[in-house]
């Protein structure tokens, strides 16, 4: 999306602003809170990472609770203004917030951070301009168990450009292979990432993993209930019977979701026929 020096030039104004208003709102908070977006130039539903970094102020160790709260929230909570001004709230917690982490513990005068997928937050289908906001979901701690101040919440800017379709390819392509060449925490972390695709050319690759990877099934069939378009649903009805009690249930239910969520008359009785 080209930008007039007008718009560009408010734009511009505005990174300067939420920089500005997130480094002043820190104070003399323990922690001070940083982001940065791993690839420069994220386009339409490609993923997006952002690494959140945690200095801590002090000199002694600051301990953070990353364990899911009842609400689903892990390590940060936050919204998200999108470029047609909807509104959002995210993340759950997720792969992406590393969910083999409860604790993270911050050295005095140093630094953490974790790497945040993005697209856990919204979708980034638009090109434009997404404004985002980041907080701890609970007070950072002492070792002695002493609760300190909330740092304030982070402010920041992606700015996502338009669909190519050509790199998408290229994105998928290489998380299929990261995902099959990997093993454990490594893998399902590709996986998750490529579910996280939303978008048709996400479709095959997510089908010849769900062939491959019976334990990812839950994962990937939800990759494919993200899409929802009849591509997707014809990948997901192959397994529809499957042998692997995993790739069945997660299947079916993907399938079901659909289902509830469309309203086109002959994908709901697509679905219908295949699920009897």
């Amino acid at each position: 999306m080209l930008l007039s020096p007008v718009v560009r030039s408010m734009f511009l104004a505005l990174l300067s602003a939420v920089a500005a208003r997130s480094i002043l709102a820190q104070g003399t908070a323990t922690i001070v809170m940083t982001s940065e977006v791993v690839a420069a130039g994220p386009a339409v539903n490609e993923p997006i990472f952002v690494r959140i970094s945690f200095y801590n102020r002090s000199s002694e160790v600051v301990l953070l609770d990353a364990t899911s709260r009842s609400d689903g929230f892990g390590l940060l909570a936050g919204q998200v203004l999108r470029p047609d001004g909807r509104k959002e709230e995210g993340p759950k917690l997720g792969v992406s917030e590393h969910r083999s982490i409860k604790r993270i513990s911050v050295p005095a005068a140093e630094s953490a951070s974790v790497l945040l997928l993005a697209n856990t937050w919204s979708d980034f289908d638009l090109a434009g301009h997404y404004l985002l906001r980041a907080a701890l979901t609970k007070p950072p701690k002492t070792e002695d168990g002493v609760e300190l101040p909330l740092p304030a919440a982070l402010e920041f800017v992606i700015e996502v450009g338009p669909r190519d379709s050509q790199r998408l390819e290229r994105i998928c392509a290489n998380l299929e292979q990261e995902t099959l060449n990997q093993s454990g925490y490594a893998s399902a972390v590709a996986a998750d990432t490529l579910a996280y695709v939303k978008d048709d050319v996400a479709v095959p690759y997510l089908f010849r993993l769900l062939q491959r990877r019976d334990k990812l099934a839950p994962t990937l069939s939800l990759g494919l209930q993200r899409i929802a378009t009849p591509r997707a649903v014809e990948a997901l009805l192959p397994f529809v019977n499957d042998l692997s009690e995993d790739r069945r249930v997660s299947v079916r239910s993907a399938l079901a979701r659909i289902a509830a969520g469309t309203k086109d008359v002959s994908t709901r009785q697509r679905i219908a026929d295949a699920l009897r």
